[in-house]
């Protein structure tokens, strides 16, 4: 018994010991915020700075969010495309930790901004990746949307915590790689739901789901506002309600975190179904499943309306 109480103590010395030198984690929003769960699974939990439900374009954070900023070894954001405002924050209150922008990561899939609010010609525009030229603006930037960015995104992760913390490296990289895994399956799952409805059309809020249309080969016929979801002129609003009755759309997609009557407005007096989408997932729990349970409610969503 004494053997075995020691041999305890000693098997709980060493997991404090290496949970002490797990790197505090923040990062910028919650499908990040999943991401890097999964891959600290079992050792740690990151600290969220855009707090759930609000748009990342234009946030102030709170007393407790930039604290967590301050206390952090290593940041994980999107791009300065997505939170113009958060690399400034990061310079002036996080001045020791490591930053890492994963819109930069070499292969990411990257995809210029559609122009107009009717997405013509419903054919694949040519993806671009890091080495083309073109500036960062010009690129969408809700690549986390793409199932293959994730899973890119999980080796970044699992490698860039590798870096600072070498004795947990083998549970980061076993983590990325069961992340991956769960993604694969959940991309089939969704090519199941969406391939009864690839005859009809849908128009989204703003031009936020551009890499899921792409990855599905699932496109979009317009969007009511840009990605910045910045207010639509009303020109923008005749030529969306134009192009639902044109095209007989068959569903157009409102979002939980902004006004619904501008979706009303542009379905008023057409046959066009109200559904909704929300690319940060602002109703599902947190966690390493987030991110795979983000991309299923979206083309749950999708095919829900359109069956309709």
């Amino acid at each position: 018994m004494k053997k075995f109480l020691v041999a305890t103590y000693l098997f709980l010395s060493l997991i404090s010991v290496a949970l002490a030198e797990v790197p505090r984690v923040s990062v910028d929003i919650l499908p990040v915020h999943s991401l890097v769960s999964q891959v600290l699974k079992g050792l740690a939990v990151p600290d969220l700075l855009v707090e759930t439900g609000s748009s990342p374009h234009n946030y102030y954070m709170r007393p407790s969010e930039a604290a967590a900023l301050e206390a952090a070894d290593i940041v994980f954001w999107v791009s300065d495309g997505l939170t113009p405002w958060f690399g400034n924050v990061v310079g002036t209150i996080s001045k020791k930790a490591k930053v890492i922008e994963l819109f930069k990561a070499k292969g990411v899939k990257k995809l210029p901004f559609r122009e107009g609010a009717a997405f013509e010609n419903h054919a694949h525009e040519e993806n671009h990746e890091i080495g083309v030229e073109k500036s960062e603006d010009e690129y969408n930037p809700h690549a986390w949307l793409d199932p293959e960015n994730g899973k890119l995104w999980l080796d970044v992760i699992a490698t860039e915590l590798s870096k600072l913390d070498p004795k947990n490296s083998n549970i980061y990289l076993q983590n990325a790689h069961e992340g991956k895994l769960i993604i694969e399956a959940v991309e089939k799952n969704i090519l199941i739901m969406l391939n009864p409805y690839r005859s009809k059309s849908f128009v989204v809020f703003h031009d936020a789901y551009q890499y899921f249309e792409h990855r599905f080969d699932f496109l979009a016929s317009g969007a009511i506002a840009l990605s910045d979801a910045s207010k639509p002129s009303p020109s923008r609003l005749k030529e969306i309600k134009d192009l639902i009755l044109e095209l007989g759309v068959a569903c157009v997609f409102a979002e939980p975190q902004y006004s619904r009557g501008l979706v009303n407005a542009v379905t008023e007096g057409t046959n066009a179904h109200i559904g909704v989408l929300n690319p940060m997932g602002v109703d599902l729990k947190s966690g390493p499943l987030f991110y795979p349970n983000l991309l299923e409610e979206i083309a749950k969503n999708i095919s829900d309306c359109l069956k309709l």
